[in-house]
């Protein structure tokens, strides 16, 4: 996938999207000729609601045919699902690529919503038979989510009657959405029958929105006992809509464990809310064409995050300048690590916080035998310094291989999960045939099986290259087992898409 145009689009808080109705698109994208322009369509509700389905749409006016692929990306820039397709000049969309609505968001979730962002891919291969120069662009939808979460305290819970109410208001920041009451209340026909119900209350004249909860009873030491999740989707009506939330617990269980869930009679239910408005922003974010485009893919690729505001994207990098500081002034610093002849000075509370390894480290009973000098073995003195930055500023500097893999080294041993994860995206990035075993290797010595799973993925994208080379045969005979597992992955995923 060297030449042509490559179009990405991220849908961020796309579990909202259900409750969007007809087709939602991309923003429209130029494809590199006779200043014609596509998008990507979704349709949310295809085959009685079983499906979601995804297609290439061309301007009307737009005579050309193209031959394309659509694939849906997982969290390392990897097909899960890809097919090829092909539009005529007189028609205006391609045929669907088609995905369970049950697999999307439940039975694969983890594979096609890392952090709920779906992620497409269109590569558009020739137009009129003619290739195409190598460019790429990105887009990024995001799906409006607001959330709060409060706890409400419901008082002298075990003198509640029969039909008598409670009430709570939740507002909205959105001011073109009114309040929702939320009213618990006692049914049952006898004392042993009692149950808590919860409805939630929506006032007439407001547009549709989807709302999600979840419901928590706590206990004395505030810790979530029961928990009860559901959604809604409220449609734009007139009337007063009222959502009849599903049972949490009878009265008869609080009362019978009392001491631990109704301290001072008093019932606490933690309320999380999350309340979409649909569509808050949908551009372009990159468009680049030529040979200088790999940075800015990777990291769109890698990024889960939001776009910060211009303002905290300030704060946090004030924060971040303030703890570099902090790190490299040495200021109330109160341990060091000591790497052969270097020290480097540090903070035991931020090592504390970011590895549970030094916060085990730092115990009373470790620190009495340790002092304020920590030795590190078998890192060297420029990796430890990098791993520092990072505990202290959340940022790594552009790496070499070779650096990234001493860097993912130090992560694993000191269990630091998140820049373990940022060096292994690195690793995927940069994936290629020459260095396929290398990366099994160290993910099946690191028990990292999302970039195993990466590597098998690769293997099966370009089977017959990687499998021909002698770093492979030579690693199937010092380890077989290894080979065998990737191998049985590239064949059963082949037949599964056969099916």
């Amino acid at each position: 996938m060297s030449e042509g145009t490559i179009f990405i689009w991220k849908i961020e808080n796309f579990s909202y999207f259900w409750h969007t109705e007809g087709e939602f698109s991309s923003p429209w994208f130029d494809t590199g000729v006779a200043k014609g322009k596509c998008q990507i369509a979704l349709k949310n509700r295809y085959d009685n609601n079983k499906k979601i389905a995804c297609c290439l749409c061309k301007e009307d006016d737009y005579n050309f045919s193209i031959e394309y692929d659509i694939s849906f990306l997982n969290s390392r820039g990897l097909a899960e699902l890809r097919d090829s397709f092909f539009i005529s000049q007189s028609r205006s969309n391609g045929d669907y690529l088609l995905i369970e609505s049950e697999e999307l968001f439940d039975l694969r979730k983890h594979d096609f919503l890392p952090n709920d962002a779906l992620t497409i891919q269109c590569y558009l291969k020739t137009i009129d038979g003619f290739c195409l120069e190598k460019s790429r662009c990105f887009a990024r939808t995001q799906i409006g989510v607001e959330q709060s979460s409060f706890v409400w305290n419901i008082d002298n819970l075990s003198s509640l009657q029969i039909s008598q109410e409670t009430t709570v208001v939740v507002e909205s920041s959105n001011d073109q959405y009114s309040p929702l009451t939320l009213k618990l209340y006692l049914t049952g026909k006898s004392r042993s029958d009692e149950k808590l119900e919860v409805e939630v209350q929506r006032n007439q004249g407001d547009k549709k929105s989807l709302c999600t909860l979840k419901m928590s009873v706590l206990n004395n030491i505030k810790e979530s006992i029961v928990i009860v999740s559901d959604k809604c989707l409220f449609q734009e009506t007139k009337e007063v809509e009222v959502w009849r939330f599903p049972q949490i617990i009878k009265k008869n269980e609080l009362i019978g464990a009392k001491n631990q869930l109704l301290p001072d009679d008093t019932l606490s239910l933690k309320c999380e809310f999350s309340i979409s408005f649909g569509v808050l922003s949908n551009h372009i974010e990159y468009d680049k064409r030529g040979k200088d485009y790999c940075q800015n893919f990777d990291s769109f690729l890698m990024d889960g995050d939001k776009l910060p505001s211009e303002s905290l994207e300030n704060e946090c990098n004030s924060l971040k300048q303030a703890m570099k500081c902090l790190l490299e002034e040495g200021t109330f610093c109160d341990v060091h690590l000591r790497v052969d002849e270097a020290t480097f000075p540090a903070h035991k509370a931020v090592l504390s916080a970011r590895s549970p390894v030094f916060k085990a480290m730092f115990s009373r009973d470790m620190m009495e035998k340790t002092g304020d000098m920590v030795d590190i073995k078998d890192i060297d003195g420029d990796t430890v310094r990098r791993m520092l930055q990072y505990l202290y500023t959340d940022s790594i500097t552009s790496l070499e291989w070779q650096n990234t893999e001493k860097l993912y080294f130090a992560a694993d041993k000191y269990e630091i999960l998140c820049l373990k994860r940022k060096c292994a995206s690195i690793f995927v990035a940069k994936m290629e045939p020459s260095n396929i075993c290398q990366l099994l290797i160290m993910a099946d010595m690191h028990q990292d099986e999302d970039l195993k799973k990466a590597v098998h993925d690769f293997l099966y994208q370009n089977d017959v290259q990687i499998l021909n080379l002698d770093e492979w045969k030579n690693l199937e005979e010092s380890n077989p087992r290894m080979t065998s597992d990737a191998l049985r992955y590239v064949y059963l995923k082949s037949r599964q898409n056969r099916i």
